[in-house]
């Protein structure tokens, strides 16, 4: 009967250490896989669409051969920040997470690759 909960207490701590802990956040949004193994270099967008200023964790995966990398920023309404990695070789699977403190309708954010072939660009939900 208690498995359920000891993978609920699991799940919660994999959040945390995921988004950062410490911060509150309100939301987070996820962009889809913008390549598979193609070389170039991942951006990750966001900006602020709301009336206060705002604190951002973007979580940049599957480029660079580093498993992820992070940066946690405040954003003033109408700002934007992001943070891009050039993958070393081929990047495997790129893709970006948002980890905001206010409501995800307060933001637009965007993984995008640049590579050989043109830049592609998918939203965040």
């Amino acid at each position: 009967m208690r498995s359920w909960k000891s993978k609920l207490t699991l799940a919660a701590v994999a959040s945390t250490v995921f988004l950062g802990g410490g911060a509150a956040y309100g939301a987070t949004l996820y962009s889809l896989v913008v390549g598979v193994n193609v070389p170039g270099q991942v951006q990750c967008i966001v900006e602020n669409a709301s009336s206060s200023t705002a604190l951002v964790t973007i979580h940049l995966r599957g480029a660079g051969g580093a498993s992820s990398s992070s940066s946690q920023r405040q954003i003033a309404p109408g700002g934007s920040t992001s943070l891009a990695a050039t993958c070393s070789g081929n990047c495997p699977a790129p893709n970006c997470a948002f980890a905001v403190n206010l409501d995800k309708d307060s933001f637009r954010a965007t993984a995008c690759l640049k590579a050989s072939s043109g830049l592609t660009c998918l939203p965040a939900y």
